[in-house]
């Protein structure tokens, strides 16, 4: 495992409204020695995006106040999108995910998800 000196600067921020996901999510991430930062909306996610560029995001599509998808179009329409890798975890159907074909978002991962995948699919990203 990484050292903390070693792990990335920005960690990954969990953008998730459901607390056992995102408790879920920091455990892994701490296993892997990556600093998390967590979000409970798309509020939360593009404050903490603003005041520090994390080096993923792992997105939740289905919340409050403001959704994944808005998330997604706002980072879009700023030009952050390019350089800021998204992980999409949700449990909507294939159907509406095709929808994510218009963002350049790196990986979408159906809840429940496997967490070997989950982890390969973050270590493809980050290396």
């Amino acid at each position: 495992m990484p050292g903390a000196d070693t792990a990335p600067q920005g960690g990954v921020l969990i953008v998730d409204d459901d607390a056992p996901i995102r408790n879920l999510l920091h455990q892994v991430f701490k296993r892997l020695g990556l600093p998390t930062r967590e979000a409970r909306d798309g509020v939360e996610a593009l404050s903490c995006i603003e005041q520090q560029m994390p080096d993923l995001v792992m997105l939740d599509l289905m919340m409050p106040r403001m959704n994944g998808w808005q998330v997604l179009e706002h980072l879009r329409d700023n030009g952050v999108l390019d350089r800021l890798p998204v992980v999409v975890l949700t449990a909507v159907g294939p159907v509406r995910a095709e929808g994510l074909k218009e963002f350049p978002i790196r990986a979408v991962l159906g809840k429940p998800f496997e967490i070997r995948e989950l982890i390969e699919t973050v270590q493809q990203i980050l290396d």
